[in-house]
């Protein structure tokens, strides 16, 4: 028991929504570390990322992660053109927004 002297302590506003277990399969993943980025930028990251991977086949996924979803609009257009030869998917932070 804590005398709190007529004061109130309430608690505080927790997260209890996260996402462990995705977050840790994302490790090797090219990320794009939830920074607030325009097209041309994601598209850099994103070409950059390819080029540092060992390289894919025509059917294997190139996954990206940790985009920011903030503002961000791209079309099917925009993804083509960052990767035209393979299937594309970048992941938004919150988890709940994709791309591909």
């Amino acid at each position: 028991v804590i005398e709190l002297g007529g004061r109130m302590v309430l608690p505080g506003f927790i997260d209890a929504h996260i996402h462990s277990v995705a977050g840790s399969e994302d490790l090797d993943k090219c990320s794009l570390g939830d920074q607030p980025l325009d097209l041309a930028q994601v598209r850099a990251a994103v070409q950059a990322c390819v080029a540092a991977a060992p390289a894919g086949t025509a059917d294997d996924w190139f996954e990206v992660v940790n985009v920011n979803p903030a503002g961000l609009v791209m079309t099917r257009g925009d993804l083509d053109t960052m990767l035209p030869a393979r299937p594309l998917l970048l992941r938004g932070t919150d988890h709940h927004t994709a791309w591909t």
